[in-house]
C-alpha cells in the first residue's frame, strides 16, 4: 500500500536508512573496492541495481522485483532502526544515537552493533521499554541495554555471538556456548535485575532449517549442562535468547529468516515462571518470543496517525 506522496513502506525505509547514514557517506563507501566496502553500501548498490532493472507495474507507478538477500538485509536494518528511534529513551539520548551510528559506520564493529539493534528492536516489538546503558562509563560493568516489562520488572540484556570454528587463537575462545554464556553472567553489574543473554548462533549461509533446529537443541543442552556444574553454582538464573540473524550472510539468495528461541538457565530458581515451569506461563518470556517472531517480517504498509506518532506498523 502506498504511503505519503505515493511512497511504499520500502521506499520510506530506503530513504530512512540513507538519511541515517548520509547519502554522501554511502556514495563514498561505494567507490571503495568490494572487499573494503561497508555492508550497508553493498546492500544499497544491489538494491539500486535491482530497482533500475525491474519491470514497471501496470499504471507506471511501481516497479516489481524479487527480494534478494541484499534487499532484505537493507530493509530489515531500516525497520529495526525505525523501531528503536521511535523509543523515548533513545530520542532523549542524542549521544546514544551518535554512539550507535559511529559503531554502525565502522565495518569492523558493524556486525556486533547490528546484533544489538536487532535485539533491542525485538524487545520493543514485544512490548518492553528500553533504557540504553552508558557504554562510555568505565567505572562499572553493564549490559547493552535494560528492558523494562510493565514497570515492575527489569531485564539486563547482554549480546554475544558464536564465532566459527576455523578461527585463530585470539577469537577461538568464543566458539563455545559455555564461554559466551558464562562470561556474560560473570559480569559484576552496576544495576540489579534479571539477566538476559542473547546468543547468536552465527550459522553458515547454507545452513538448512533442520540444521538450525539441531543447533538450537544442542545449545539448550549445553546451557542446561552448565547449570549442573559445581564451578558455575554461583551464576544467577537467567533467560537465554538464541537467534540466528541472517544479515551477516546476505546475498542474492535469501538465507532462512530470523529465527530464535527462549530458554531459561536454572529454571528451578527463576522467580517468574508459574507452576507449570514453562515459557508460556510467564508473560514477559512470551513477549520475548513474540518480539523475535516479529523480526521475521517487514510490514508491507503503514498508516498515518498523528504528528507525535507519524506512522504505525500494520500487518
Amino acid at each position: 500500500m502506498a504511503g505519503p506522496d505515493g511512497a511504499t513502506f520500502t521506499d520510506f525505509l530506503t530513504f530512512f536508512v540513507c538519511d541515517w547514514f548520509g547519502n554522501a557517506w554511502i556514495e563514498q563507501e561505494t567507490t571503495k573496492p568490494i572487499q573494503e566496502r561497508h555492508p550497508v553500501a553493498m546492500w544499497k548498490a544491489h538494491l539500486d541495481h535491482a530497482r533500475k532493472n525491474a519491470p514497471v507495474m501496470p499504471g507506471g507507478d511501481y516497479s516489481f522485483f524479487p527480494i534478494s538477500g541484499f534487499a532484505s538485509a537493507f530493509f530489515r536494518l531500516g525497520n529495526d532502526l525505525l523501531t528503536i528511534t521511535a523509543n523515548d529513551s533513545l530520542i532523549k539520548s542524542p549521544q546514544e544515537i551518535k554512539r550507535i551510528n559511529d559503531r554502525l559506520r565502522t565495518k569492523s564493529g558493524f556486525i556486533s552493533a547490528r546484533q544489538e539493534i536487532a535485539m533491542a528492536a525485538a524487545f520493543l516489538r514485544g512490548g518492553f521499554e528500553i533504557e540504553w546503558e552508558d557504554e562510555t562509563d568505565g567505572s562499572s560493568q553493564h549490559g547493552e541495554f535494560l528492558a523494562h516489562w510493565r514497570k515492575n520488572r527489569t531485564f539486563i540484556v547482554e549480546c554475544r555471538m558464536k564465532q566459527p570454528d576455523n578461527l585463530g587463537p585470539v577469537l577461538r575462545r568464543w566458539r563455545t556456548f559455555g564461554t559466551l554464556f558464562t562470561s556474560a553472567l560473570e559480569k559484576r553489574l552496576r544495576v540489579g535485575g534479571t539477566r538476559v543473554v542473547c546468543i547468536d548462533l552465527n550459522l553458515a549461509p547454507a545452513a538448512s532449517q533442520e540444521e538450525l533446529v539441531r543447533r538450537l537443541r544442542a545449545a539448550t543442552k549445553s546451557i542446561d549442562h552448565i547449570s549442573r556444574l559445581p564451578e558455575h553454582a554461583a551464576l544467577p538464573p537467567a533467560v537465554v535468547v538464541f537467534s540466528d540473524l541472517p544479515d551477516r550472510h546476505s546475498g542474492e539468495s535469501l538465507k532462512h529468516s530470523y529465527s530464535g528461541a527462549v530458554h531459561v538457565f536454572k529454571h528451578s530458581e527463576y522467580p517468574y515462571m508459574g507452576s507449570g515451569r514453562s515459557i508460556s506461563s510467564d508473560e514477559s518470556l512470551s513477549a520475548m518470543l513474540d518480539g523475535l517472531r516479529l523480526q521475521a517480517t517487514i510490514p508491507h504498509r503503514f498508516a498515518l496517525t498523528d504528528e507525535s506518532h507519524p506512522y504505525e506498523f500494520l500487518d
